[in-house]
């Protein structure tokens, strides 16, 4: 992919850049074509469970994500468990 090349230093960040960008063209993908072929009502019905969606899913990162920050400052690892 294209981050492999700009940032070989940093492997662990080339592949959060790249997911970022898939997400961003499925994404575009969704919005562009997909929708497009649909009638006014599901088109809103479905902006808004996409919103929904992503609503959710950025509170279940935010949890797990500050839950392995609490592991690893006490030093714990999946192993561990």
């Amino acid at each position: 992919m294209l981050s492999v090349a700009i940032c070989d230093d940093e492997p662990a960040v080339c592949r959060e850049i790249e997911e970022l960008l898939a997400g961003q063209l499925v994404r575009a993908d969704l919005f562009i074509i997909d929708l497009f072929g649909l009638g006014l009502l599901w088109r809103i019905i479905s902006f808004f469970v996409f919103g929904g969606i992503l609503i959710a899913v950025s509170f279940i990162y935010q949890y797990y994500s500050k839950r392995i920050e609490a592991k690893a400052e006490k030093g714990e690892t999946l192993e561990n468990q």
